[in-house]
């Protein structure tokens, strides 16, 4: 048994990357009706794991949103960058609240995981980028505020993946060194965020993220070994906390 198993949500726990990249394309349709939806939730798949401002940026960027969000700020003191994040979370704060709609769109093999997460780490914690609310939100939906011990979110520290602090924070909180703590991530942001905090992740790309990994893997940041299908993520974790153990 090692002393801590931290779980990232977005991509991770569930499919809110998809969300997400639905919930841009709508706030880009928004401004500039008629423009092609699935090319934004593409664009927006190459930014997975980056801050929400740097989303924003580059999608406004990427499809020259800015005139369309100036003229809906109506003269507000606002970055074009900010309108559109604002329209955007709008939408995303309604699929939220849908539970029906949460509870569809778990990754049921690490929620699998998720329920057996005490059989091997004495302690639980949930490690995202999000803020507070958004994972709230999520925690409520799926009845899973009594799976983890501890809860870190963008609201909690000065800095968000690949900057380690959510992990070192986690870790501070429940008495945990990050040799005897396991990371289940996603993205490359979250991957190298637990490597800089010393932890050993295990990653389960998305069609998202699974070009950038592969990248990873290619420059040797991370061990081939490390990426898992999702099918293979409960077994992998009891090897390899058992080799950790040993």
């Amino acid at each position: 048994m090692i002393r801590l198993l931290a779980f990232d949500l977005d991509g991770t726990l569930i499919r809110s990357e998809e969300l997400k990249a639905q919930s841009y394309a709508w706030a880009a349709e928004q401004l500039r009706p008629g423009i092609d939806r699935g090319e934004v939730e593409r664009a927006y798949g190459h930014l997975v794991g980056h801050s929400r401002e740097e989303i924003s940026r580059s999608l406004v960027d990427t499809f020259s949103l800015a005139p369309e969000a100036r003229e809906h700020a109506s003269g507000a003191s606002r970055e074009p960058w900010q309108t559109y994040v604002g329209i955007r979370l709008e939408r995303y704060r309604a699929m939220l609240a849908d539970r029906d709609l949460v509870r569809a769109n778990t990754w049921p093999e690490a929620a699998a995981l998720l329920e057996q997460a005490r059989e091997v780490a004495e302690r639980v914690a949930l490690v995202t980028t999000s803020e507070c609310w958004a994972a709230t939100a999520v925690l409520n939906a799926l009845d899973w505020h009594d799976h983890f011990d501890a809860v870190v979110t963008a609201d909690d520290v000065p800095s968000v993946k690949p900057h380690p602090a959510g992990y070192d924070l986690a870790m501070e909180r429940l008495g945990a060194r990050g040799d005897r703590t396991l990371a289940i991530e996603d993205s490359p942001a979250g991957l190298r965020a637990a490597l800089a905090a010393g932890i050993q992740p295990l990653a389960v790309p998305t069609h998202y993220t699974r070009a950038r990994v592969a990248k990873m893997v290619e420059a040797g940041e991370v061990g081939a070994a490390a990426v898992v299908a999702p099918e293979a993520l409960a077994e992998t974790v009891h090897r390899r906390v058992s080799e950790m153990a040993g």
